[in-house]
This record gives C-alpha cells, structure tokens and sequence, in this order.
C-alpha cells in the first residue's frame, strides 16, 4: 500500500463540501476498513508514511497533500 494509494482512494469516496473541506456524498458517513495495517511500504528512513496518513485522518479529521504542487495544504474530512 502506497500513501497516493491511500490518499486517492478516500477522496475518490468524498465530494467537495466547501473550500478546503470534503464529505462522503448524501451526508452520509464513511468508513475506512483497515486490512494488514501492518504491510504498507517502509521508506529509506524506516518510515511508513501511509499508517502516518492514516493517523492523521483519526486524529485531525484530515491529512495533509502529498503532491508536490499542494504539498502543505490541509484537506479536511468530515463525517468519519
């Protein structure tokens, strides 16, 4: 599992809410299951970016981009 993967994949799940903020469609709620969170691939630093991202979407209700062009910016979202 690679971090984009993962980025990619919740927000193909959500829509635009307002500026910076998304939610699944239909104010309903989403959910991310979790399968071998252990497996996701270790970086030259010993890293596992994509279990990092994943604690940002629990903790900040969110994750920062990794796209170098939007590398920064917070993208937050709702109803998790």
């Amino acid at each position: 599992t690679t971090p984009y993967g993962l980025q990619r994949a919740i927000e193909g799940e959500v829509e635009r809410k307002t500026g910076k903020t998304f939610c699944p469609p239909g104010g309903k709620r989403l959910t991310v299951f979790l399968d071998d969170a252990s497996l996701p691939l270790v970086n030259k630093w010993g890293d596992q970016v994509t279990n990092e991202l994943t604690r940002q979407l629990v903790e900040f209700s969110g994750f920062y981009f990794l796209e170098r062009e939007k590398r920064g910016e917070f993208t937050r979202i709702e109803n998790l």
